[in-house]
């Protein structure tokens, strides 16, 4: 039998010990015939590699920048931004990831507000049940033994009927007792692993220890099919983490570029400020202090335009975001929902 409350005590810890993280991951996928065959013939295209730069404060700021090679070689970017009340996306030029083309503002993060899951890079969303944190979630969790992984003593917990794309899966967390963070992780269609269809795992393959942390930093997911073939191979390898650096605060409040089409999902109105308006339009506050960091704001720098920009006030009342088409299509390496959904049959 585990010790539940220490490794929920230890996952917690973990999870509320830094003010501040950032996270660079990328991605290589590797997907079957059958599935680049069916995208082919819907018209559409797969992600063959994808690149995450993450930062997240400890009191609810988030923003993910995402950038897909797609297998027929053209780069979508997309920017998600929230700053603990509001967000916003912005999606760029398919092949010209510094020109932005749209914008949608509303209540939540990326694509949280419409789907179970979080939309955190690997390995930061294994951190999560759904929305729920591990440390909660693990309260109500079945304890399914010991086991090693690696060779190092594991405490195994399932998770049942957690929403996983459109279906109901059973998820089976492995978790390391010396650093209380997950190591593998494998998705069934029941609740009996021993009987269920197995749909997925994800498993890491090098942990290191990071400011006194322990975090995956290779891992490996492996989708399958109905009939259990490798129906997708996601590689993952964090380039850089750092805990507790300061980060400034118009990272969470992008300058949107003068012309671009603005989706309030709110009002349910959409506006292109002409570029006369967004001269007048006041920039966000300088950050000073201890907000203030060496580099300049990512994503405003990264709107590349001389006409200077919408302020976040000036168009963000409230946020929502939406993904774009091409997150949707490859955002089957985002999160484990997508992954591990099951096809009809």
């Amino acid at each position: 039998m585990s010790d539940r409350q220490a490794i929920i005590a230890k996952t917690a810890e973990w999870m509320h010990g830094w003010k501040t993280i950032k996270l660079d991951v990328a991605q290589t996928l590797e997907h079957s015939a059958e599935a680049l065959a069916i995208m082919k013939k819907d018209g559409g295209a797969l992600a063959k590699r994808t690149d995450y730069h993450y930062e997240e404060t400890a009191t609810g700021e988030r923003s993910l920048s995402v950038v897909f090679t797609l297998e027929d070689g053209a780069v979508q970017r997309t920017d998600h931004t929230f700053d603990g009340r509001k967000g916003t996306t912005l999606r760029y030029e398919k092949g010209r990831s510094d020109v932005p083309t749209s914008a949608t503002i509303g209540k939540s993060f990326s694509n949280e507000g419409s789907n179970a899951g979080t939309d955190r890079p690997t390995p930061l969303k294994y951190q999560y049940v759904e929305k729920l944190p591990l440390y909660e979630a693990l309260a109500k969790a079945r304890d399914m033994g010991e086991a090693e992984v690696d060779g190092q003593a594991c405490d195994r917990f399932m998770f049942d009927d957690v929403v996983v794309g459109q279906t109901r899966q059973n998820l089976l967390y492995s978790i390391r007792r010396d650093g209380a963070v997950p190591v593998r992780i494998e998705s069934f269609d029941g609740p009996d692993p021993t009987t269920a269809r197995k749909l997925g795992t994800w498993e890491a393959q090098k942990v290191d220890v990071v400011q006194g942390r322990p975090i995956v930093v290779k891992s490996t997911l492996t989708a399958l099919d109905r009939d259990g073939n490798v129906r997708m191979t996601v590689h993952s390898e964090v380039g850089r983490v750092a805990f507790d650096e300061a980060i400034a605060k118009e990272t969470f409040r992008p300058v949107i570029a003068p012309g671009v089409e603005i989706h309030d999902t709110i009002t349910g109105k959409v506006q292109t400020p002409p570029r006369k308006a967004a001269e007048a339009a006041p920039r966000p506050p300088d950050v000073k202090g201890a907000d203030a960091v060496a580099d300049p704001p990512r994503v405003a720098e990264a709107v590349g335009v001389a006409e200077q920009p919408v302020g976040w006030n000036s168009v963000a009342t409230n946020a929502f975001l939406v993904l774009g088409g091409v997150l949707l299509i490859a955002g089957l390496a985002l999160k484990l929902p997508t992954l591990f959904a099951k096809r009809p049959g």
